[in-house]
């Protein structure tokens, strides 16, 4: 038994891990219109990439977008669920990871039409004194 890929694989795990508890509290500060919160869960220096290719650089310019733009327009029923598909560790302190990002009318019951708003999302996490940030983010949407 090769002793270096198990090591490997307890890696991306903790990865995965990582990514979840990411999308957690991404899910949380979206979900309670919080722009300041999402915003910190960002690198000073981080990128979001919208699906139209809209690009805004900067945890304070994300804080913005949220709290300005997207925000604002949204239900008070709409919701955010992160999805983590696929984890895999580039250094001890970075890792990217594919998903999907859910918005859902939380008072829809039909399971069918709950889901309004579905993105593939590929995102960077780096960690910063213990801390583990996003990095990157971008968001596409998936073929129909």
């Amino acid at each position: 038994m090769n002793t270096k890929n198990m090591e490997f694989e307890l890696e991306e795990a903790q990865a995965k891990e990582i990514a979840i508890q990411l999308g957690a509290k991404l899910d949380k500060a979206w979900n309670n219109r919080d722009a300041k919160a999402l915003a910190r869960l960002f690198q000073e220096k981080a990128d979001f990439q919208w699906d139209s290719g809209k690009m805004v650089r900067g945890r304070d310019e994300i804080e913005k977008c949220f709290a300005s733009s997207v925000f604002p327009a949204l239900p008070d029923a709409f919701r955010h669920r992160a999805i983590v598909q696929h984890v895999r560790s580039i250094k001890d302190d970075v890792f990217i990871g594919d998903g999907e990002i859910e918005i859902y009318d939380s008072t829809e019951s039909d399971l069918q039409k709950r889901v309004r708003q579905k993105f593939q999302c590929t995102s960077v996490a780096v960690k910063e004194n213990s801390i583990w940030f996003l990095s990157a983010v971008r968001l596409m949407v998936p073929n129909q």
